[in-house]
């Protein structure tokens, strides 16, 4: 991240199929390190505007970590863990 595509073998870019990210490491050392703290700060924003575009559906979210898969539909109880990660008073 923040990009989500690659080169096919033709040279055109192409959407990745998932997405993975351990937002719960960034979350837990961004205090120590600036560069973590960025990422968590832009990585955030980023995750959050491809689920509500509908670009990548949520399909799992558990303490931080984070799956998607582009063109599926959120899974509603991953979307409440991850909103429930965003909101945790952890910081």
């Amino acid at each position: 991240m923040p990009r989500i595509d690659y080169l096919s073998d033709e040279g055109q870019p192409q959407a990745v199929d998932y997405i993975a990210a351990d937002f719960w490491r960034l979350r837990r050392y961004q205090v120590a390190f600036g560069r973590d703290r960025d990422r968590y700060e832009t990585f955030i924003p980023f995750i959050n505007s491809l689920i509500e575009s509908g670009q990548y559906g949520l399909v799992d979210a558990r303490d931080g970590l984070v799956l998607l898969h582009q063109g599926v539909p959120s899974d509603p109880a991953a979307l409440s863990n991850w909103y429930t990660f965003l909101t945790d008073d952890e910081t």
